[in-house]
């Protein structure tokens, strides 16, 4: 499940799963899992995105437009919290 590959103008990492790539990026972030919210859209028993319930939050979305949606209401309330 580990893989590197260069296809000249793509390249991507496969690091066996989301679960195991979120581990790697909180270690190199210094952050819990509290402190971290993950947005995907295969939360099923077959998605990519199951893992991930072990490490961090979720937030389960439908369409990138559900994305940008939520990624808005999250900034508008870390400004808000800045302001208070």
């Amino acid at each position: 499940p580990f893989c590197a590959f260069n296809g000249g103008n793509d390249v991507f990492v496969d690091v066996g799963n989301k679960h195991i790539g979120l581990q790697a990026l909180m270690k190199h972030l210094k952050v819990e899992g509290s402190q971290t919210l993950h947005v995907g859209d295969r939360f099923t028993l077959t998605g990519n995105d199951t893992k991930v319930r072990e490490s961090a939050s979720i937030l389960w979305v439908a369409n990138p437009d559900e994305t940008t949606f939520f990624m808005r209401l999250l900034y508008r309330d870390i400004l808000n919290a800045r302001v208070l």
